[in-house]
């Protein structure tokens, strides 16, 4: 039991330094430690690539941010929701007993009372819709964000692979550059599938939102 332990453990850590450092067909792994050899005065890619991919990973943290914030706006809107159903309940009962004392101040007022509660009850029933769709919307966005990191991560390691080619490292001599661009194209075309998806939640949401606004502005006459 305890050398499965070990095993798995082992695996586990070849398994992340293979995520890290990436490989390609026939060229095993490519080590970070190798870029050593390269000058500095050629590591420009390479570093660029590296702040494309730490950006493309701050962009992941800042996307879940987000979604807490979308999250937090629906619970919101909910509640708001629930307040403006029970103010027209109370509206309803007005009327009901204003009409029952057959007096006609008190008919008219609150027959207006109820007209505004239906028409915020409306608005907010329309903020809620605008929440859910901003927060699809921030949960695509999160999944786009991961794609790009993956878009990334392929484009350092082309950049790597490029250095070290450049420099006659004979220890990549197996790889191919094919290979690498292969990998950027796939995570390119995946990117750009959930940013459709994202484009189309965003329009979405925008929709939802001005038609919030539409309401909100006709029961705050």
């Amino acid at each position: 039991m305890g050398n499965t332990g070990f095993r798995n453990t082992l695996l586990g850590t070849l398994s992340a330094v293979m995520l890290v450092t990436g490989c390609a067909s026939g060229g095993g792994e490519m080590k970070d430690e190798w870029l050593a050899r390269v000058p500095q005065e050629q590591m420009s890619g390479v570093e660029s690539a590296r702040a494309g991919e730490r950006q493309a990973l701050d962009d992941v943290n800042r996307a879940e941010v987000a979604k807490g914030d979308a999250e937090r706006a629906l619970e919101v809107a909910k509640s708001q929701r629930d307040s403006a159903k029970s103010s027209l309940k109370a509206d309803e009962t007005s009327l009901e007993a204003a009409t029952a004392q057959g007096q006609a101040p008190g008919i008219t007022s609150s027959t207006n009372a109820l007209e505004t509660g239906k028409l915020k009850s409306q608005a907010v029933d329309a903020q809620v819709v605008w929440r859910e769709k901003d927060l699809a919307a921030a949960e695509a966005n999160i999944d786009l964000r991961r794609e790009q990191v993956k878009v990334a991560e392929a484009q350092r390691k082309l950049a790597q692979y490029q250095a070290l080619r450049n420099t006659n490292d004979v220890r990549v001599k197996d790889y191919s550059e094919n290979d690498f661009r292969e990998a950027l194209k796939d995570a390119q075309e995946d990117a750009a599938e959930v940013q459709e998806k994202v484009s189309k939640l965003q329009a979405e949401a925008g929709d939802a939102k001005s038609e919030f606004d539409r309401l909100n502005g006709a029961s705050a006459q």
